[in-house]
């Protein structure tokens, strides 16, 4: 129940009152005999609707179902709308809630139970159930009836907002934990990965260390390099200039060795010459 309305204010608000109790209790013997064959119409209505969740799986659960609402019926046709009273009403709005049943549907079901009860009551002798001259007594019974169950729908439907409200708690809660847990294993693998960062960065530190420590070696060794290859280039240089003295210098040789043969060659000819003419000259003397 709605903590904004306790129980005396709405049964004030519905005008119900002494009066209406007393209707009831006048009606309580035909009622109770005409809702179980209404109660078997509407489970059988039901069916025909598996889109409202209300599934009743065999005849058992229908015939619980049937027992509890007879049951709340007796408690409304004493008249006594008491604690017990909204308890009753209220269990089955929470149950309703629980089962799937939503509240559109279960106003529904109250209207097919109190049309077919009103129906059924009208098509009666009026004058042998309430007296010769007492049909007035049947309009204030249907007004009771009316009252009563949009009063009964008034804390079912509080009910309902209460479970509903208790399932969003629960959900919450649980998301909360499961969110909460996350968090945790989140937190952790943050931690793992904080002291994996420590020791990449420890591992770097000594590399760049190594590293600077090899570089430093390579740029000696590049230096020593360098000065090895500028003397091996000054060495060939200087290799290159002697190579092309010595070619000048062999080429001079050469020009003057066919210098040589061309002198040689005419000194032979003129020493031959000279040879013919000192024979000449003896052959003269002779």
């Amino acid at each position: 129940m709605s903590a904004k309305a306790n129980l005396a204010e709405l049964l004030a608000f519905n005008l119900i009152d002494e009066e209406t109790a007393n209707c009831l209790r006048k009606a309580r013997g035909t009622v109770m005999a005409e809702l179980p064959a209404i109660l078997d119409h509407l489970y059988a209505h039901i069916q025909n609707y598996p889109q409202c969740g209300l599934l009743l799986e065999d005849e058992q659960q229908i015939a619980r179902f049937k027992a509890a609402t007879l049951a709340h019926w007796e408690i409304i046709l004493t008249g006594n709308f008491d604690e017990e009273h909204a308890a009753s009403i209220a269990r089955i709005g929470m149950a309703n809630e629980k089962l799937g049943f939503e509240p559109n549907w279960f106003i529904g079901t109250n209207s097919f139970v109190v049309t077919n009860l009103l129906a059924a009551i009208g098509a009666k002798d009026t004058n042998r159930l309430f007296g010769r001259g007492q049909r007035a007594q049947f309009s204030a019974i249907g007004r009771a009836i009316l009252k009563v169950m949009m009063f009964d729908m008034q804390i079912a439907l509080a009910a309902y907002s209460e479970a509903s409200e208790e399932k969003r708690l629960a959900a919450r809660e649980e998301m909360a934990g499961r969110f909460e847990q996350m968090v945790e294993g989140i937190g952790g693998k943050l931690a793992e990965s904080v002291e994996l960062l420590k020791l990449a960065d420890t591992d770097l530190g000594s590399a760049a260390k190594q590293t600077r420590e090899q570089t430093g070696n390579a740029t000696d060794g590049c230096e020593l390099a360098a000065d090895k290859v500028q003397a091996v280039a000054s060495a060939v240089e200087e290799l290159s200039a002697s190579v092309s003295e010595i070619h000048k210098q062999v080429e001079h040789s050469t020009e003057i060795s066919r210098k040589a043969v061309a002198d040689s060659e005419e000194s032979t000819t003129k020493a031959q010459a000279l040879a013919g003419s000192v024979e000449e000259i003896g052959n003269i003397v002779k």
